[in-house]
C-alpha cells in the first residue's frame, strides 16, 4: 500500500494550494487594514474633540437627551446649590 507524501499531494493540487495560501494572505491583510482604519478613526475623533478645547460644557437644564422635561427646574449658582 502506497501513501503519498505531502509534497506529492501539494504537487497534484498545486492550484488548490496556491489559492489557499492566497486566501490566507488576503484574509490577514484585510484584518490588518480594518484594525488600522479603526485606530486611525479613533485618533481622528479624539483629535477633533480635543480641538474643541478643555473648557467647553453644554448644559440643558430640565431636559434629557431627547429634550423632554424631567423633574423640576433648579437654578444653578456658582456654589452649585439651589436657592
Amino acid at each position: 500500500m502506497h501513501f503519498p507524501s505531502r509534497s506529492e499531494e501539494i504537487g497534484r493540487n498545486l492550484t488548490r494550494a496556491f489559492l489557499t495560501v492566497l486566501g490566507i494572505f488576503i484574509g490577514v491583510a484585510a484584518i490588518i487594514t480594518m484594525v488600522t482604519l479603526g485606530q486611525g478613526a479613533t485618533l481622528a475623533v479624539k483629535a477633533q474633540i480635543s480641538s474643541l478645547g478643555n473648557n467647553l460644557l453644554t448644559l440643558r437644564p430640565g431636559a434629557d437627551w431627547l429634550s423632554r422635561p424631567i423633574g423640576r427646574r433648579a437654578a444653578l449658582h456658582r456654589e452649585g446649590r439651589d436657592d
